[in-house]
């Protein structure tokens, strides 16, 4: 996730700044995506690896992806400033595999786990301990930043697939807390119990909601109170995930957040330094 967001981050100082100054900007992303494509997209270009340590020979870990690094606006400023189609491929392929997960796996929730297996046959949840711990399989800190990745997508794009993913689980999670973000807690499994030791308040988990919930107008009260809460939690009340996630959905939520596809920008024509 670290490499997709270095690289969008290029592709958006580009159109802030130009790359005809001393960094070219420019170029940088476009060696970043090469890097990104030829290390972490799996070899029929449909979906994001674990990372490049990953291999064939290994293919519990080849075959399998994380919920959270699938960025689609990302992907989308990746098609448009490469002009590769793997990117809208591996875009495409894993709206149909959080579709799949949302239906056959969590029907009640929409939840997703943070580690998928099987994304090229039938996805499905991995097993405890997967990777990072017993929750590998449910709605933990990788997979909390689902709703913000979602639903700027939607914000961005307009795509429906992106809505109706993320809705499916506001519309659950308005239910779960009585329309009371406060009652939101810090791990579910994918049918909606609370995960061991998740009961208490995470703005990892609070804050992405809120962007999701930007999907539809009928969310408007949730989502103002969902901003409330996030807005009156100290920073000293936790720590750099929690605050980064925090403040990157706040962007998203205040309407400051863009996309470098959508707007004009580079090097200044007029000969002024």
């Amino acid at each position: 996730d670290g490499d997709l967001d270095i690289a969008y981050a290029l592709l958006l100082a580009d159109k802030q700044w130009g790359s005809c100054g001393p960094i070219d900007y420019a170029a940088e992303a476009a060696n970043i995506l090469g890097g990104i494509e030829s290390g972490e997209v799996d070899s029929s270009g449909s979906y994001l690896r674990l990372g490049d340590w990953t291999v064939p020979s290994e293919a519990n870990y080849y075959q399998s992806t994380r919920s959270s690094d699938f960025m689609p606006d990302h992907l989308r400023a990746f098609a448009a400033a490469s002009g590769n189609p793997v990117w809208t491929s591996v875009l495409n392929h894993t709206y149909t595999v959080f579709d799949s997960l949302q239906v056959n796996h969590s029907p009640s929730t929409g939840l997703l786990p943070d580690f998928i297996a099987n994304p090229l046959g039938t996805p499905a949840p991995v097993g405890a301990n997967f990777l990072e711990g017993p929750n590998d399989g449910a709605y933990d800190y990788n997979a909390c930043r689902d709703p913000w990745r979602l639903g700027t997508d939607f914000l961005v794009s307009g795509d429906a697939r992106a809505k109706t993913a993320v809705q499916r689980i506001t519309t659950w999670i308005r239910g779960a807390t009585g329309n009371d973000p406060g009652n939101i807690q810090s791990g579910y499994q994918l049918d909606g119990t609370l995960s061991a030791g998740a009961d208490y308040r995470s703005m990892a988990f609070v804050a992405p909601l809120g962007v999701g919930a930007m999907t539809d107008s009928s969310n408007q009260a949730w989502l103002n109170a969902v901003w409330d809460l996030v807005d009156g939690t100290s920073l000293d009340a936790e720590a750099y995930y929690e605050n980064t996630l925090k403040l990157l959905s706040m962007i998203v939520m205040s309407g400051n957040w863009w996309a470098p596809q959508g707007v004009s920008g580079g090097c200044a024509t007029s000969g002024n330094a």
